[in-house]
């Protein structure tokens, strides 16, 4: 199983009046990855939870299923998606939260294309009871539809884990673009999921950019930069935004924290000293003929 990774966020969506999941990408309303949600006090849990899998994936496979976005078809690849592994059986797709959730109500967006990826023939939702995975009482759904969220509504469960079960046809694999799970009743006292970004490197006295991501119940989550440890002084641009700009003052590595609603991220950052002002020689190629029978055969072949 392969932790989740970094996330991306979603175009201008449409917002619920009450409860949202919140994902603080670029600082401004339109950017927000926010779902509408079925009703006035239900809210997108997917965004909190760790994703995992059978078999072997890649985080950014993993992080596309709840990232909040909306797919407009099942085609569409504008994100990563995640694929089951071809011909294997027992594949599945899981969430955990740090804290028991409940709900009642799920929805699944199956990718697919003309290649590998294909419907699945089959599927169920299974939940942790704190001993075992059980399948969900009074199941109806989800579909296997493509171009849109299928739904599936069950008896309300609370548990910590719940597990996507899915059945490929021969020789393909099954695509999952987005998986949402709304809440039931009262909102989890969750904390927030956050993510500092990839290791970047930087030359001292220029600028690196921070792609931080912030998922959270609540409006304003709080986030805020700082360095760890480093060489130098490090000064954000911004400090309190997940996305913003940072210079470095000493080359040598420096560990960089995303912080805020109880949830922490890092990431490395390496700063070295810029080139001198000196180019590079430029390198002349000159004429050349083989003429042996036997390069002549391997290099044309090469080419």
């Amino acid at each position: 199983a392969q932790e989740f990774g970094d996330n991306v966020t979603a175009p201008p969506f449409d917002f619920s009046r009450r409860h949202l999941l919140l994902a603080t990408g670029f600082g401004v309303l339109p950017h927000l990855a926010v779902a509408r949600a079925p009703d006035d006090n239900a809210a997108n849990l997917a965004p909190l939870a760790q994703a995992s899998c059978a078999g072997s994936t890649t985080r950014d496979m993993l992080a596309a299923m709840n990232n909040g976005y909306a797919p407009p078809h099942s085609r569409d690849r504008r994100y990563e998606i995640w694929t089951s592994v071809r011909d294997v059986p027992g594949q599945w797709a899981e969430y955990r939260w740090r804290q028991p959730v409940q709900t009642r109500h799920i929805e699944v967006y199956w990718g697919q294309d003309d290649w590998e990826t294909a419907l699945p023939v089959s599927c169920r939702l299974t939940y942790w009871d704190g001993k075992a995975f059980r399948p969900v009482r009074g199941a109806t759904g989800p579909g296997l539809a493509p171009d849109g969220f299928n739904s599936a509504h069950f008896e309300p469960v609370t548990t910590t884990r719940l597990r996507l079960e899915v059945v490929a046809p021969h020789d393909k694999c099954v695509g999952i673009l987005q998986w949402r799970v709304w809440s039931h009743g009262a909102l989890p006292d969750l904390p927030a999921r956050v993510l500092a970004g990839v290791d970047r490197s930087v030359v001292v006295g220029g600028t690196t950019y921070l792609d931080g991501r912030v998922f959270s119940l609540k409006p304003s989550p709080g986030a805020r930069w700082r360095k760890r440890r480093g060489p130098g002084e490090v000064v954000f641009d911004n400090p309190g935004q997940p996305v913003t700009t940072a210079r470095v003052s000493q080359p040598g590595d420096y560990e960089l924290e995303l912080a805020g609603d109880g949830g922490r991220s890092t990431l490395q950052l390496r700063a070295v000293v810029a080139p001198g002002s000196r180019r590079l020689d430029v390198v002349y190629t000159t004429p050349y003929e083989l003429t042996s029978p036997l390069w002549q055969a391997r290099a044309r072949s090469l080419v």
